[in-house]
């Protein structure tokens, strides 16, 4: 057991707090020392915000254990996790990137908001939606040498349909689940650890 070795996790959109036990209880059996990102509805309206927070968790906790950390992504967790190592200089912090059904290339859901979050202050629908300045950006930037970049797509993931998970320079996975597997099954991020010990 490696408890020095932590592994962010930054959820993706979702209005209100959910219980996060079943998720950290399942990084830890695998040796891990899991921190959540901790909720704030300025996060999930803007994935730019969300993203410096990301990185704001990584540079603590990098500092504070001396070692390179884990974050696992997922949904817009995934975007915001992604736009942070290459945007905000974090990426020689950062052992292992996983995002697990995050639309790199839009998601379809998002693009039936879009029009209408804004009135609400929400950015993020426009921001997840295919051919957005944040997709875009992600997209032409290459993959900062360093991380280990993977990213996880979903058979039944309606929100992420595939291929839209894919990132070019990634192990891209094919698993069977679903969106709300993502944030729902602690099973999930028990074969996201996994993952991380290879």
């Amino acid at each position: 057991m490696d408890r020095q070795r932590i592994v962010i996790v930054a959820n993706g959109f979702f209005p209100l707090p959910i219980p996060m036990g079943h998720i950290t209880a399942a990084i830890r059996q695998h040796g891990f020392e899991p921190e959540i990102i901790p909720f704030d509805l300025r996060n999930k309206w803007d994935a730019p915000t969300y993203a410096r927070a990301i990185a704001r968790h990584v540079r603590a906790a990098y500092h504070r254990s001396g070692r390179k950390v884990h974050v696992i992504g997922t949904s817009m967790g995934g975007i915001a996790g992604l736009y942070a190592i290459l945007f905000l200089d974090i990426s020689q912090m950062v052992q292992t990137f996983v995002a697990a059904g995050a639309p790199f290339d839009g998601s379809p859901v998002a693009a039936k908001f879009s029009r209408v979050a804004p009135l609400a202050g929400c950015l993020a629908a426009g921001q997840l939606t295919k051919g957005s300045w944040v997709l875009h950006a992600i997209k032409v930037t290459p993959l900062p040498a360093g991380p280990r970049y993977i990213s996880l797509g979903g058979l039944s993931d309606r929100t992420c349909p595939i291929p839209t998970h894919e990132l070019a320079g990634a192990e891209n996975h094919l698993w069977s689940f679903s969106h709300r597997d993502i944030m729902f099954k602690s099973w999930m991020h028990g074969m996201i650890a996994d993952l991380l010990l290879d």
